[in-house]
């Protein structure tokens, strides 16, 4: 198993007593580079505005809904 992480010393330090908890050779730690680092800031960006965008159109779901379903039974 490959565990990746930032260089973050909390993450680091959990990811050591994961290892030694686990006492196996099969668990390896790489370390991200600082240009890696920013790529995954990007992509969390770009998660969090597509999160926010869904919950949004979700909104608007809940919204629209009892609406029509009025324009259906009275309609």
């Amino acid at each position: 198993m490959v565990l990746k992480t930032d260089n973050e010393n909390a993450i680091t330090d959990f990811l050591d007593g994961v290892i030694d908890g686990f006492q196996s050779k099969s668990i390896t730690v790489t370390r991200s580079t600082r240009a890696e680092h920013q790529q995954v800031g990007a992509v969390e960006r770009a998660h969090q505005v597509i999160q926010s965008q869904l919950r949004v159109m979700l909104s608007l779901i809940h919204i629209s809904e009892p609406t029509r379903l009025l324009s259906i039974a009275y309609g």
